[in-house]
């Protein structure tokens, strides 16, 4: 048996199947739709065949037929509802800002395709188009004379110093113009501003890199001068998250990164608080804003843990060959690298040193018995210096 589509007077076979009814006996052909292409053909209301024919795409009527030695025929009318639909959008948006779409989300210029899935399972193809606006920043620098003015926008401006005027682009994106304006009349007008670390400004033919105060004399058109004073700093002049370090994390769970004095932070993570945890190794970086500055750093934390020295220093020993605590000797673990230790007797006088660990006091000097009584011990183990008492027990 098959099942042949008719549109306009064409036979299509759509599938070749085993008979699935008595083509001797009447049936209905229903056929249900859903989304693009879908055909599910019901044969006395029970399912007998599922196919998908891509080409149906519009609303219309189509014919339907089952033939094997006769043709069953019928005619089926649909419109073109639950099918695959494909979206198209072009959108603008302001740099610094993101566009979404279902839970993507994209800030950069670019041809962005998704598949969506509708409430009734088809497919919903979302085409964007996405383009960045920039922000812009015109800087302006202009002189006049005492007795002048100076139309600025919508302000009228007769001092020196600096002005800003705010405007926005077809798009709704903010850009901003900066004027410095001098008024010449023989004085010092001083002009603060401020660059980001690692750019320059130019000034009288210079370029600037590093903070201070720069002067130039100006004179304009009509004979006037002044001498300018630019007095420069630098934004984020630092972002150090410090040396790259080791971390036993068995030991301190948890280490500190911070950041302060800036606008906004943004870590690796996301995060965007000034002070964040680290509890695992890892490289971890950091990227903060101040004005129209940014400035990144990357940390590399890495794991390693060392045993911990543990040193018993006896307070007191015995020299009596019972085999019983006869030696003055300090237990280290682990074994340390460099070991030295010194005892004086109570004058001062120096009784006893050794370089191995191995070799203790047995409260002689040059095979004499000293006498009991409390001596003084320097143990030195890997550059560390513990001091104490011994008592000597006759």
């Amino acid at each position: 048996m098959m099942l042949w589509k008719v549109v306009e007077g064409v036979f299509t076979v759509l599938e070749s199947i085993e008979p699935v009814v008595d083509l001797n006996q009447w049936f209905i052909l229903r056929v249900e739709r859903f989304c693009d292409g879908e055909i599910s053909l019901f044969i006395d209301d029970d399912l007998k065949i599922s196919v998908q024919d891509r080409s149906i795409t519009d609303p219309g009527k189509i014919g339907l037929a089952a033939w094997a030695e006769s043709t069953y025929f019928d005619d089926v009318t649909f419109e073109k509802v639950n099918s695959d639909t494909v979206v198209d959008i072009e959108e603008f948006i302001c740099s610094g800002r993101f566009y979404e779409v279902d839970t993507n989300r994209y800030n950069e210029s670019g041809l962005y395709i998704d598949t969506l899935t509708t409430a009734l399972g088809c497919d919903s193809i979302v085409r964007l188009k996405l383009t960045i606006v920039p922000h812009y920043l015109v800087t302006e620098r202009d002189t006049i004379c005492g007795h002048e003015i100076y139309l600025f926008g919508a302000d009228t401006l007769r001092s020196s110093g600096r002005y800003n005027q705010a405007l926005q682009s077809m798009h709704g994106c903010d850009s901003l113009v900066e004027l410095n304006l001098i008024v010449l009349g023989g004085d010092t007008t001083t002009t603060d501003t401020s660059m980001c670390q690692g750019s320059f400004i130019i000034f009288k033919n210079d370029s600037i890199f590093q903070a201070g105060s720069y002067f130039d004399t100006i004179f304009s058109d009509d004979g006037c001068f002044g001498i300018t004073e630019l007095r420069v700093s630098v934004g984020l002049p630092g972002l150090d998250l410090g040396e790259d370090q080791s971390v036993c994390f068995e030991g301190s769970p948890e280490i500190a990164l911070r950041v302060t004095g800036v606008d906004c932070i943004s870590w690796c993570d996301g995060r965007n608080q000034e002070t964040i945890a680290i509890s695992a190794p890892g490289t971890y970086w950091v990227e903060v804003y101040e004005g129209n500055c940014s400035a990144t750093d990357t940390i590399q934390i890495d794991e390693e843990c060392t045993p911990t020295t543990q040193i018993y220093i006896p307070n007191a020993f015995s020299p009596n060959a019972d085999e019983v605590n006869d030696v003055f000797i300090p237990s280290i673990v682990p074994l340390p690298a460099a070991f030295r230790m010194t005892i004086f007797n109570r004058w001062g006088g120096l009784v006893h040193q050794s370089t191995n660990i191995s070799y203790g006091w047995d409260g002689r000097v040059n095979g004499e018995i000293e006498p009991a009584g409390v001596y003084v011990y320097v143990i030195e183990v890997d550059g560390v210096l513990n001091t104490g008492t011994i008592t000597l027990i006759r």
